[in-house]
């Protein structure tokens, strides 16, 4: 289910201060698929941001060097709302965020359309939870399936 600024009242408790981020998740990633990411979100025109080892760093030439590395932050500022990514490991993609800062329909919509740049890049869902809890999905974005075609 993708929200738009309609469906704002069924997921606005989903964003209640509860002391806990929100994460956004791509599970059972490649390195292959952080490098489509972390180039769609180069090309998405979003104001991007990445500290290596602390300090502002221009985005890496291959997303490798940070997992041989260790300690890298990209920050999107989606629409006022800071997601962040803190490269724990190549099998998933996670992004957090203080779900203070989703305040409105369109917050939540543009948050929507985040999850699709990720998934359009990589080919595979994208959902959003709860802190650490990828069972919690409060809403979700699908690749579109490809149509099979039968041959005569």
């Amino acid at each position: 289910m993708i929200p738009d600024a309609m469906e704002w009242s069924k997921l606005q408790s989903e964003f209640e201060w509860d002391g806990s981020l929100r994460d956004i998740y791509i599970l059972n990633t490649t390195l292959a698929d952080w490098r489509s990411a972390i180039r769609a979100l180069s090309e998405s025109g979003l104001p991007l941001s990445f500290k290596f080892q602390g300090a502002m760093s221009p985005l890496p030439v291959d997303v490798a060097d940070v997992f041989d590395s260790g300690d890298g932050l990209l920050s999107v500022n989606l629409d006022g709302m800071l997601l962040n990514s803190h490269f724990f490991g190549t099998d998933e993609i996670e992004f957090d965020l203080d779900p203070r800062e989703v305040t409105t329909g369109d917050r939540a919509t543009a948050l929507a359309g985040f999850m699709a740049v990720l998934g359009t890049a990589t080919g595979k869902p994208v959902i959003l939870t709860h802190e650490n809890a990828r069972e919690a999905v409060i809403f979700q974005w699908n690749p579109p399936e490809i149509p099979t075609s039968s041959l005569s």
